[in-house]
């Protein structure tokens, strides 16, 4: 009598953990194959550097647009603090970024992350006192402003305050930041409730920009070497060896008066264990 023996039930997986186990394979080599194409592509090109330009020979790509849909919001003031709060951050990343040879524009006006939080931080502001006078300051009005007492056009109000305190933050920017507003203020018929919500915001952006004049903030950053001598021992800031940014960053940012906080030390964290 013929004897059948069974086939293994694993038979077909493993004939499909060999095809995908070569299709991996190919995938791999694919991969490896165009890192090192691409690696020694980037041999050959200038080093990279950030936006402090430590690196002379570095090359940079054109600056970001500040390109935002023409298409109008209407009556809605969540949409308009959203689009001026995109507007800011573009308004920060350009800042940050070289101008291309023959471009006027000022580079790095609010240089770093420190600078850069406290301009978003005085434009944020602005349009939430002008929203809070305008719906009964519901909240403690960070400037003092005084709730308005006629009808005011909010998104009228959003928009003049981020305009004004952008220009404040980014005066190289203007140009666009005027154009931006104008497309915003088109939305809206002329009449009174339109010039009060451009003056409300007017108000709301120069109480700010006031409040923050005198807080600490003029100082040039101190230069490595020159205003700032950095030591050697373990766990203390030294110059990042691959940037090379020549600045130290917020080196003096504990004179600058905090916006919230009574002091820069109110709530000083404990010491970190020694590395020693």
């Amino acid at each position: 009598m013929t004897v059948h023996k069974p086939q293994p039930t694993h038979a077909f997986p493993l004939r499909l953990d060999r095809q995908v186990g070569g299709v991996v394979a190919v995938l791999l080599t694919l991969v490896l194959g165009l890192a090192v194409a691409a690696l020694s592509q980037d041999a050959r090109l200038p080093p990279r550097t950030d936006a402090f330009g430590g690196n002379a020979e570095a090359r940079f790509a054109d600056p970001a647009l500040l390109e935002f849909s023409a298409e109008a919001i209407g009556n809605d003031p969540r949409a308009r603090l959203l689009r001026w709060h995109e507007i800011a951050l573009a308004a920060t990343a350009l800042d940050h970024t070289p101008p291309p040879e023959g471009d006027p524009r000022v580079f790095r006006e609010q240089a770093g992350p420190v600078r850069e939080a406290r301009a978003l931080a005085i434009v944020h502001i602005a349009m939430f006192d002008a929203v809070n006078a305008i719906t009964g300051n519901r909240f403690r009005s960070y400037t003092g402003l005084p709730a308005v007492q006629r009808p005011t056009g909010i998104n009228v109000a959003i928009a003049k305050a981020a305009h004004d305190t952008l220009v404040g933050m980014w005066p190289g920017q203007t140009a666009k930041f005027d154009g931006l507003v104008e497309e915003d203020l088109a939305e809206f018929p002329d009449g009174d409730e339109k010039s009060r919500g451009i003056a409300l915001g007017q108000r709301a952006a120069a109480a700010i920009l006031a409040l923050r004049a005198d807080d600490g903030s003029a100082h040039p950053e101190p230069v490595v070497g020159v205003d700032y001598f950095p030591e050697d021992g373990p766990g203390v800031w030294r110059t990042d060896p691959v940037s090379q940014i020549p600045l130290a960053l917020g080196a003096r940012w504990s004179e600058v008066a905090p916006f919230v906080l009574r002091s820069a030390d109110q709530f000083r964290a404990p010491a970190p264990p020694s590395l020693g």
